[in-house]
């Protein structure tokens, strides 16, 4: 049987970017990301509002997801950031393969 990822990865990429699909969110406006070689897209996630994007080398949307966030001793500016991509929203309704 196969799962939503493998329905989703069995689609061609160009349909993945175009149409905006995600895994649990819809993506608004998908746009070339103004490379030369085509390879990274932005858009809006319809679930948390959050910037998405889609990389040839992943093939999927996906979350950029604040892990730890270091500030200047003022408090405001951001020092340094650690982070890593997710293929879901974390604000939606998560799906089980």
């Amino acid at each position: 049987m196969l799962t939503n990822t493998d329905k989703l990865l069995s689609l061609p990429q160009q349909d993945i970017r175009e149409r905006g699909i995600g895994l649990n969110f819809d993506v608004m406006a998908p746009q070339d990301g103004f490379r030369k070689d085509n390879s990274l897209w932005f858009g809006k996630c319809t679930v948390c509002m959050e910037t998405v994007s889609n990389s040839l080398h992943s093939k999927l949307w996906e979350h950029n997801i604040d892990m730890e966030i270091t500030y200047h001793d003022n408090g405001k500016d951001i020092l340094s950031r650690k982070s890593k991509k997710v293929d879901y929203c974390p604000l939606g309704d998560i799906v089980i393969d």
